[in-house]
């Protein structure tokens, strides 16, 4: 069986003029998201543009899987969580704070605002992540889970990720890249990829879908 790249789109921050801020602020407002955290207002951002350049529409087909895959997750929301249970009684806690801390709350929001319902899950480490995340998405495939795989890889740069760019231990940058996998030739955009070998050179596949679709 081959997969096909049906879609996809990217946000790298450090790369726009403000930051994201505007895409970010854009986002938020187009899905009505009054109370979202920024982790997921970026993993949105790319999931919304992948699905546009698919079919022109912010949205996907029902039965399409959402994985998204994150080497620190949401890690500010839930550091801030901590923090507040450490400085408030339980009945001041934001459950705002709490509901986006939960590990899978981004792909959750995600499916709903794409609304799709097929499976959705995160995966999340350090070592052979990328490997994991593509190997997960052709298996969901390769077995008819489901007919396309919305695969997300995001982080959010705060300065508890930024320690682990400048001790060496996991280069990380802010901001959001999705791909939207089919196994349907129709379906395929931007030719086949391969999931063994593309697994650590994310950033290369990323490149290649760019230069064709230019």
């Amino acid at each position: 069986m081959s997969i096909y790249v049906a879609g996809f789109s990217s946000l790298m921050t450090a790369r726009t003029g403000d930051g994201g801020a505007s895409c970010l602020a854009a986002v938020r407002k187009e899905f009505q998201l009054r109370r979202i955290d920024r982790f997921t207002l970026l993993a949105l951002a790319s999931a919304a543009g992948a699905a546009e350049d698919f079919s022109g529409k912010r949205e996907l087909p029902g039965d399409t899987g959402i994985l998204l895959a994150s080497s620190f997750g949401p890690a500010r929301i839930i550091l801030e969580y901590v923090y507040d249970m450490l400085d408030y009684p339980p009945d001041q806690m934001v459950p705002g704070k709490f509901s986006h801390s939960v590990h899978n709350a981004a792909a959750s929001y995600v499916a709903n605002c794409l609304k799709t319902c097929g499976p959705e899950i995160s995966l999340a480490g350090f070592a052979g992540l990328r490997r994991e995340a593509w190997s997960a998405a052709d298996t969901w495939l390769r077995c008819a889970y489901c007919p396309r795989v919305l695969l997300i890889f995001v982080e959010e740069l705060i300065p508890f990720t930024a320690f682990s760019n400048e001790k060496g231990y996991t280069r990380i940058e802010d901001g959001s890249a999705a791909f939207l996998l089919t196994s349907s030739e129709e379906e395929n955009r931007y030719g086949e990829v391969f999931c063994d070998s593309s697994a650590d050179n994310t950033d290369a596949v990323l490149e290649r879908l760019m230069q064709n679709r230019t």
